[in-house]
């Protein structure tokens, strides 16, 4: 099973309707879905049970799932900063917030003439949390991040924080860089 947030605009591709909840199959495979109000419970949760363990875990699921967007975008097509773009219209499809990025930088840095690329994102998800304090909270974007461009490159990346609208930056900003 597979959790997605999904905004209640774009509910298409989902074809049983439980009130804050949208269920799917595809490829065999359940898809659940979850309004993004939900989604933020399920997070803040995570965070307040095991605030030390949260930014690890939350790191792996988005990881997990930007491995699985990116495995599923390679079989359709070749890696191009086309393939990135796909995979962020498709995130802020279904509520992640919008993505953004520089395309001849993203292009720079998977011909290996850049060192990093720099994600932004304009209402990010995990801008509701809102827990308080100064520690950025989109740990699974950036696991996502990470995860998409790792399995994209075939490679691993770090990844960070710079921006969080958590912490009450304009934007949510998310570094992928070589190691």
């Amino acid at each position: 099973m597979v959790l997605l947030p999904h905004s209640s605009e774009n509910p298409r591709p989902f074809t049983h309707t439980i009130p804050g909840v949208l269920t799917s199959v595809r490829d065999g495979r359940r898809v659940v879905a979850v309004d993004i109000d939900t989604w933020s419970s399920i997070c803040k949760r995570i965070y307040t049970c095991d605030p030390s363990r949260a930014p690890i875990i939350m790191d792996e699921i988005g990881g997990a799932l930007g491995a699985e967007l990116a495995t599923r975008q390679k079989k359709e097509t070749p890696f191009t900063e086309d393939s990135m773009a796909d995979i962020v219209a498709s995130l802020s499809e279904v509520g992640w917030g919008q993505f953004v990025f520089d395309s001849d930088v993203l292009k720079a840095f998977t011909s290996h003439k850049s060192d990093q690329v720099n994600f932004r994102i304009k209402g990010c998800a995990f801008n509701k949390l809102r827990l308080g304090g100064e520690t950025p909270l989109c740990h699974f974007t950036v696991g996502l991040l990470k995860g998409t461009m790792s399995v994209l490159e075939g490679e691993q990346f770090r990844a960070w924080e710079e921006l969080c609208t958590s912490k009450g930056d304009d934007v949510c900003e998310v570094v992928v860089a070589r190691r």
